[in-house]
C-alpha cells in the first residue's frame, strides 16, 4: 500500500502544468508586458509634448522680441520711429484678434504679413531643415526667404491692443503659437507692453 502511494506522487510529479495553469501564467505575463508598453508609449507621449511645448514657449517670446525689435531699430533710425512704427502696424495689419499678423525672424524688418482671417497660411511656422547649409532657424511661412523651408506643426500669430488708458504712447502686443498633436490643439500665449521711449 505504501509503495502503491509512493509510485502515485512520483507519477503526479512527473505530468508537467495543466491546460488551465499555462492559460492563466500567459495571461499574467502578457498583461505585465501591456501594462509596461502603455507605460512607455505614455512615457514618450509626454516627452513629444514636452519638446513641442517648449518649442512653442520659445515661438511666443520670440514674436514679442521681434516686435520690440522693430520698435528700438526705428526709433533709432527715425526721429519719428514711435509714429513709423504705429502706421506700420495700424494700417489693417495686426489690429485685432481677427486681423492677426505675422512677423519674420529671419527678416525683422520686413513689414507684417496678415494672417488671420485674410490668410492662415501665412503665419505657419517652418524651419530651414533643407537647404544647402541648414540653419534649424524658424520663420513664418510667407516670409519671402522662408517659404521653401520645412513646414511644422506650429502657427504664431499676432495683434496689437491699444490700451483703454494711453496716458503713454504704448501697445500691448499678444504673441499666441497654436499646434496640433493627437486629436487636441493647443496653444501658448504671452502680452508685453512696449512703450514709446524717444
Amino acid at each position: 500500500m505504501k509503495t502503491e502511494m509512493i509510485q502515485k506522487n512520483i507519477r503526479n510529479k512527473d505530468r508537467g502544468f495543466t491546460l488551465i495553469e499555462v492559460l492563466i501564467a500567459v495571461t499574467i505575463f502578457s498583461t505585465s508586458l501591456a501594462g509596461m508598453l502603455l507605460l512607455v508609449g505614455t512615457g514618450i507621449g509626454d516627452v513629444y509634448m514636452a519638446k513641442n511645448r517648449l518649442t512653442a514657449n520659445y515661438l511666443t517670446q520670440e514674436g514679442i522680441e521681434i516686435m520690440r525689435y522693430k520698435r528700438d531699430i526705428l526709433a533709432e533710425l527715425d526721429p519719428s520711429g514711435w509714429t513709423t512704427f504705429s502706421t506700420m502696424l495700424n494700417n489693417g495689419v495686426c489690429g485685432s484678434v481677427q486681423d492677426t499678423c505675422g512677423v519674420s525672424a529671419v527678416r525683422p524688418l520686413d513689414n507684417p504679413i496678415l494672417c488671420g482671417i485674410g490668410n492662415p497660411q501665412n503665419c505657419m511656422i517652418v524651419q530651414d531643415t533643407a537647404s544647402s547649409l541648414p540653419t534649424g532657424a524658424y520663420d513664418i511661412k510667407g516670409s519671402p526667404g522662408a517659404s521653401s523651408w520645412t513646414p511644422t506643426i506650429f502657427k504664431r500669430e499676432l495683434y496689437l491692443e491699444v490700451p483703454t488708458t494711453n496716458t503713454d504712447a504704448s501697445y500691448t502686443i499678444h504673441s499666441i503659437v497654436s499646434w496640433q498633436q493627437g486629436t487636441g490643439t493647443y496653444k501658448t500665449s504671452m502680452s508685453e507692453t512696449i512703450y514709446d521711449w524717444q
